[in-house]
């Protein structure tokens, strides 16, 4: 799969529909709204439209889902999510 862009090793923080790489577009198929994840040269459905359902809204609520997730798969957040 194409990763981020060189020049800040990130992907955007929202992308439109008419924006998604095709690699992208593939991990994501129908499952928006979603957060998508980048680790070890791949994509990965990192949180799925019902655990944002499940947020109500919630930044904290979120924040924490995402905390576990990365935590679970091993993953470092970038320090500005978590500061």
């Amino acid at each position: 799969m194409k990763p981020p862009s060189p020049a800040t090793h990130r992907l955007p923080d929202a992308l439109r529909l008419d924006e998604m790489s095709d690699d992208l577009a593939r991990v994501v198929g129908d499952n928006l709204p979603c957060i998508v994840a980048w680790s070890e040269g791949e994509f990965i459905l990192f949180i799925t439209p019902d655990v944002l359902e499940r947020c109500r809204g919630s930044a904290a609520d979120l924040l924490g889902r995402i905390e576990f997730r990365a935590s679970m798969q091993g993953l470092v957040l970038p320090q500005r999510l978590v500061a």
